[in-house]
Parts: structure tokens; C-alpha cells; sequence
């Protein structure tokens, strides 16, 4: 009977993580706050733009990025998952390089995923010639 405890423990631990395994879902990946908008390159109708975004802990890296719209409007989301499973209690940063490319010239609105301004997004708006 006592180990009857033991065996529901297992049992339970080997269910979630089969599920957690199965599910294909990575969860230490989030979507980050971006901050801050460090450099802005042009070359043609390609745009690289340097962005700083605010991660859980040091330990997360960068992952990936969705970006979505049309050539007037880009919406970019930023991705960061955990590199070590321990880490420090510590708000953490990474910077990334992202590249856009445009079709036609003009003023374009680039929107970089922010949770805590009040439109959901840190704009800018550039000028392609």
C-alpha cells in the first residue's frame, strides 16, 4: 500500500510529460515586448531593423519572428525561448536584426510587438525612396 503513493506519482509525471512531449508545443518560447529600436538600415526596398526586446530572465534567446501585413504596414512579433532550464529571477534583453522587404517605395509603418503601450505595438514610420 505505502507504495501505491510512489507508482500515482510516476504514473502522473510520465503522463504529463508524454503529453508535453507529444503536444510538440516547445513552452519556454514566448512572445517578447519590444523596447527599444536601435538601428534602422536601407539598402534598396530591404530594410534591417536593430530592435532590443524584453525577455523573462537572462537566460532566454532569441527563437524566431512572425511577421504579417502588407507593403504599407508590417506587424512584427518577436520570439525568445529559455536556453537553460535554471536561470536567475532577472528581467534579461535580446537584441535582434530584422529584415523587410517592401515592393514599392513610400512611407511604411512598422509595428514591433509591445504589451504594455497602449496600442498593443512600438511604431515607427520610415520612407522608402
Amino acid at each position: 500500500m505505502r507504495y501505491l503513493k510512489y507508482i500515482f506519482l510516476i504514473t502522473v509525471l510520465i503522463i504529463f510529460e508524454g503529453c508535453a512531449i507529444l503536444d510538440g508545443n516547445d513552452t519556454n518560447t514566448r512572445l517578447l515586448n519590444t523596447f527599444e529600436i536601435q538601428k534602422t538600415e536601407f539598402l534598396n526596398h530591404r530594410i534591417d531593423v536593430t530592435v532590443v526586446s524584453e525577455t523573462p530572465s537572462p537566460c532566454y534567446v532569441y527563437s524566431g519572428s512572425e511577421v504579417s501585413g502588407n507593403d504599407s504596414i508590417r506587424i512584427i512579433k518577436i520570439f525568445g525561448s529559455q536556453e537553460q532550464p535554471i536561470c536567475v529571477g532577472s528581467l534579461g534583453k535580446v537584441i535582434h536584426k530584422q529584415s523587410l522587404w517592401f515592393e514599392t517605395p513610400g512611407q511604411k509603418l512598422l509595428r514591433f510587438y509591445n504589451y504594455f503601450y497602449s496600442t498593443g505595438y512600438l511604431d515607427t514610420i520610415i520612407t522608402i525612396e
